[in-house]
């Protein structure tokens, strides 16, 4: 319990929220995954340094694709990124779905390498799902992620990220 020496204030756990799966829908993809969902927002979100650390990362041997689920102001940035780096058979990118839980509990992990966030709902889920995530550091990040027991939190260097994503597998 938190103590804050004050009487005034009231202490709220984070909540999780009531996840309704539709198995009728198709997967992500044939193959094994990890998944990034949310808005393509390369700012905050930094997609380009998730698709920089997925390519230095030991997935692609391995045979474990990235999914980047979502719509947003740098959708077609991000396409061009995945181009530019030759990963067009390795990176999978699908629209926003309202509903996008069937395709997060077949995750092996979900992913998130924002420069900052607001509320984070995609570590909620996730942990709402029983899938872990692999995240770096954001403020806030920690308040939510116990490192190496509901995911990993990793510093932001692209090495230092592709090697806990690995970690993951």
């Amino acid at each position: 319990k938190l103590t804050t020496g004050l009487s005034n204030v009231t202490f709220i756990n984070n909540f999780v929220p009531k996840i309704n799966i539709d198995d009728t829908k198709n997967l992500a993809c044939d193959l094994p995954f990890i998944l990034f969902y949310g808005r393509l927002d390369n700012k905050a979100k930094d997609l380009f340094f998730l698709i920089e650390s997925y390519k230095e990362s030991v997935l692609i041997e391995k045979g474990i694709k990235l999914v980047i689920m979502g719509n947003g102001v740098d959708k077609f940035e991000i396409q061009h990124k995945i181009k530019e780096l030759n990963l067009q058979d390795f990176v999978e990118m699908k629209e926003y779905q309202q509903n996008p839980y069937h395709i997060v509990q077949r995750a092996m992990f979900t992913v998130m390498t924002s420069n900052f966030e607001g509320f984070p709902m995609t570590i909620l889920e996730s942990f709402s799902l029983n899938v872990p995530i692999v995240s770096t550091n954001f403020p806030g990040s920690e308040e939510l992620i116990i490192d190496e027991v509901n995911g990993l939190l990793v510093e932001k260097n692209i090495q230092g990220y592709a090697m806990g994503a690995s970690v993951e597998v």
